[in-house]
């Protein structure tokens, strides 16, 4: 009998406690060894029947022969260690079963096997981690937080977005959020998240900046472009002048002194919530950016841009927001005959509802007229749905010539 799962069991039984287990997601289809999982139903079954874990002499009436240990070790050591256990385990299978379809050519199904083994260890290890509260017992500590809120700049529990009016609708992008931008195709999603990114870096905290539909030249020169105020025409077609190369060393001089501004332009490594997860864990920003969230490959399904692979993608963004404590910024498409008199609404996003359902906030960005011209106009940023402020709208200016995405004065 792996001694994981034995130990675990006896432990329950000892404390006579198996809520912190329960909280950990521990289930009787995580146990290999059929006595231990007998065992452990056997438990479950009782607590639920009686409000009580059952005695050891309850128990072994129960299941004639069982084993029960005298368990030395921590509670939360255990339900590490058998976590831990059952995570190698789900490694072991998942390549021993990769193996099979690599020796029958199937490279793409064993890829699909390995990435889904990924998502099932990292929802074991995050489920449980939760956040209780005593409405009660905290009476004096939410007082002083709504004081200290009052001191804060602006009033901003979050980052600011750098947008003054979804900022103060909105309290700034806080941890554990998942925020989203919807708009038609070739609004100008990318730029938003760009100018979003360059002032988020701008008050000191770093953003790390997902693409998959541009070059890391490409995003390192749009960007270039929106800190010297250069136009980006003029940059990548070598038109700038003795002028611009002063203002381009002068102002990008700040980048070299500053904190890190990582961009991501790799989508073969990072369109999956995995390859998402593992550069967080590496750059630990404090705002992770993804541009083209509909590009991405769901790790269940290995579908791509369909219902379901988008619906377990934002749930699956959404929990990531909140295993990694950082908020969480979304882009993709809206679908232009699912707007209403051609606006943008909370119905508009492309193949799923999950996006609003999910998001913390819903943005939309759209021309404020019918001219298509993306170099030289203006746009109009909307909160189209939000747990916890009402629905705004602000212009912005949209010039490229001098590379200013900016709200106009206050509205």
């Amino acid at each position: 009998m792996a001694d994981h799962e034995l130990r675990l069991v006896s432990k329950a039984v000892q404390e006579k406690d198996i809520k912190p287990a329960l909280e950990r997601g521990i289930h009787p289809t995580w146990f290999v060894n059929q006595q231990a999982r007998t065992m452990w139903e056997a438990v479950i079954e009782h607590w639920q029947k009686y409000g009580v874990v059952p005695a050891p002499a309850t128990l072994r009436d129960q299941l004639p022969g069982c084993v029960l240990l005298n368990v030395a070790e921590s509670y939360e050591y255990l339900l590490d260690a058998f976590c831990e256990w059952r995570s190698n385990g789900l490694t072991v299978e998942a390549v021993q079963q990769a193996n099979v379809l690599i020796d029958d050519e199937n490279y793409i199904g064993a890829r699909q096997t390995l990435l889904r083994s990924l998502v099932a260890i990292d929802e074991a290890n995050y489920r449980g981690k939760t956040s209780d509260l005593d409405l009660t017992q905290t009476v004096d500590e939410r007082i002083a937080e709504y004081i200290a809120l009052r001191d804060l700049p602006d009033g901003l529990r979050g980052i600011p977005t750098g947008f003054p009016t979804i900022d103060r609708a909105t309290s700034g992008l806080q941890p554990q959020q998942l925020i989203t931008l919807i708009a038609a195709p070739k609004v100008g999603k990318s730029t938003v998240l760009e100018a979003l990114a360059r002032n988020i870096w701008e008050v000191g905290k770093v953003p790390l900046l997902f693409t998959f539909e541009m070059s890391n030249s490409e995003q390192s020169a749009r960007l270039d472009s929106m800190f010297t105020n250069i136009a980006h025409s003029k940059l990548t077609t070598g038109r700038i002048d003795e002028y611009d190369i002063r203002r381009l060393e002068l102002r990008l001089a700040r980048l070299k002194k500053g904190q890190p501004f990582p961009i991501i332009a790799d989508p073969g490594s990072t369109s999956t919530l995995s390859g998402i997860a593992a550069k967080i864990e590496e750059y630990q920003p404090d705002v992770a950016i993804i541009d083209g969230v509909y590009l991405m490959q769901d790790e269940v399904t290995g579908e791509y841009n369909t219902p379901q692979a988008l619906t377990n993608i934002t749930r699956g963004m959404k929990r990531l927001a909140q295993r990694m404590n950082i908020p969480i910024f979304g882009a993709t498409q809206a679908l232009q005959w699912k707007m209403k008199g051609n606006k943008l609404n909370r119905d508009s996003t492309g193949y799923s509802s999950s996006f609003f359902q999910d998001s913390d906030v819903l943005l939309g960005l759209q021309h404020v007229d019918a001219d298509d011209d993306e170099e030289t106009d203006e746009r109009t940023l909307r909160v189209l749905g939000s747990r916890n402020c009402p629905p705004v709208s602000v212009t912005l200016m949209w010039d490229w010539t001098t590379a200013t995405f900016e709200e106009y004065a206050d509205e």
